[in-house]
């Protein structure tokens, strides 16, 4: 698992700084226990509310989201001098 979880979301462009930052935060919580729904991963009504606020916001689209998780696992890569990408092959013969 990724020690920084909050580090993929950072940079993130999503037209307010506060945008970004509660992006993190929900980043975090979600991380402790990904099996768990959002009612259950946020510590208050407050911040399922505001989670649920977040993920409707007309301002903030999927792929701003996936960006910068785009970039840093570019940037993993980049050190590296050989790199797995693992497959799903259910299905497929050999």
């Amino acid at each position: 698992m990724i020690s920084d979880i909050s580090g993929e979301f950072r940079g993130a462009r999503l037209g307010d700084e506060r945008r970004s930052a509660r992006l993190e935060r929900i980043g975090e919580k979600l991380a402790l226990d990904p099996s768990r729904s959002f009612p259950e991963a946020m510590a208050s009504e407050g911040q399922l509310e505001a989670l649920y606020r977040f993920l409707n916001n007309d301002e903030v689209t999927f792929g701003q989201i996936l960006q910068p998780h785009i970039a840093m696992s570019a940037a993993r890569c980049n050190q590296r001098e050989e790199v797995l990408v693992r497959h799903d092959f259910i299905g497929v013969r050999q």
